[in-house]
């Protein structure tokens, strides 16, 4: 179980290619959530282990093992380079399952799984997409018909082929390797939405496996049975289970970024901590629409005992709803605010996620801010309501804006 293979090659050393796979919203396999796709579907292979095994991968962990970057981490590369915060670096993946004897093995074993087996959502959040959320495929086809003609090249929208759910024989796979997993992260979509998520989950009470296991959702639908198996996987001492749950804002700010009630979302987290005595990981999204009420979010957070701590991820694309719209003064401005609020707690668990906040950059063009203007019009009718009215700094950035056309 040594980790003198990892340890003695760092800081050019990735675990994810000796022990994680991905499996996408679209069922593409890839080694981690940044990494350039790899070639290859879920539907595809036979199995995954021997995808894992391909040529394909031996190629990334060759590169590595001669101290040379892939071509399929440029993300991690261009961030080290640019004293960026790195996954690479980040706990997530220098804490990755890792044995030397999976390192020298000819045939390597999976040891963390990133899932998701579908797009199914109940959100139409607003700086998602058709891809990874069902929920967008009207109104992205409604969008494009109103000449919102720059939201069909945001990387987001899917609008030309059935969306992707795993087949019978894709679950299967997965729980052909479920018995190695140490490290397993379920995503959407939505992952109570799909029973799918459901069934591996009872598959792993049912066979007392014994992993880590991370569960990003959104929290608004909790039923029973989904509260059944969390209470179980809660009592199991071989599981860690960790229930991530995204908030971007509170009140008005979260329903329109989000589409649902925060209240709703809010009381579903008082239902699973009075039933597991868990609380929950926040994971909020840094956007145009959330870096103004950043602090204020967290202090909100906090006073309401339902979480232990918040991760930030941040919005690059679609780049009309990114923080780099955000003139730069008032990035500092915020950012500085952000680090000297009362509630910021040093987690050394989450340290380099926020520490990104210190090195967030504008780099808009008129067109971005332009589009950007467009796409809040757009969400502002899908709500039914004015979010300028509940974020008065975001309405002054947009009359600049509007001004300076």
């Amino acid at each position: 179980m040594s980790e003198y293979e990892y340890q003695s090659r760092r800081p050019l050393m990735c675990k994810a290619p000796w022990s994680q796979l991905n499996v996408g919203p679209a069922g593409d396999l890839k080694m981690c959530t940044v990494g350039k796709k790899q070639d290859g579907y879920i539907y595809e292979v036979d199995s995954l282990t021997d995808y894992f095994n391909s040529d394909t991968i031996n190629d990334i962990r060759k590169s590595f093992v001669d101290n040379k970057w892939h071509k399929s981490c440029v993300t991690c590369e261009y961030n080290r380079k640019n004293n960026i915060p790195a996954h690479i670096d980040n706990r997530h993946y220098t804490k990755m399952p890792w044995t030397d004897e999976n390192f020298h093995a000819k045939t390597k074993k999976i040891l963390s799984l990133e899932y998701t087996p579908s797009n199914l959502c109940n959100q139409s959040c607003a700086m998602c997409g058709s891809i990874y959320s069902s929920k967008w495929i009207g109104y992205d086809k409604q969008a494009k018909a109103e000449g919102l003609e720059f939201r069909e090249g945001s990387g987001l929208t899917n609008l030309h082929s059935k969306a992707f759910q795993s087949t019978e024989q894709d679950i299967k796979k997965i729980l052909d390797i479920l018995p190695n997993i140490k490290s397993l992260a379920l995503k959407g979509g939505e992952p109570f939405a799909d029973p799918r998520n459901i069934r591996i989950l009872k598959e792993i009470v049912d066979k007392n496996y014994e992993m880590e296991i991370l569960i990003v959702t959104n929290l608004v639908s909790l039923t029973e049975e989904v509260l059944d198996i969390l209470k179980k996987l809660n009592a199991n001492p071989n599981i860690y289970l960790k229930v991530t749950v995204s908030i971007d804002g509170t009140g008005k700010v979260y329903d329109w970024i989000r589409s649902t009630p925060f209240e709703n979302t809010l009381k579903n987290m008082e239902t699973y901590l009075r039933h597991t005595g868990s609380k929950v990981l926040v994971s909020s999204t840094v956007s145009l629409y959330t870096l103004w009420t950043l602090t204020e979010t967290a202090n909100e957070l906090y006073d309401t005992g339902l979480m232990y701590n918040i991760i930030y991820t941040y919005v690059f694309l679609p780049k009309y709803s990114s923080y780099e719209m955000i003139p730069q003064k008032d990035i500092n401005e915020l950012v500085n605010e952000f680090f000297n609020n009362k509630n910021y707690i040093k987690d050394r668990l989450f340290f380099e996620k926020t520490e990104r906040l210190k090195v967030l950059k504008h780099k808009a063009t008129p067109t971005d801010c332009n589009n950007a203007l467009r796409w809040i019009d757009y969400i502002n009718k899908l709500r039914g309501f004015d979010i300028y009215d509940y974020n008065p700094q975001l309405k002054d950035w947009a009359e600049n804006v509007k001004s300076s056309m």
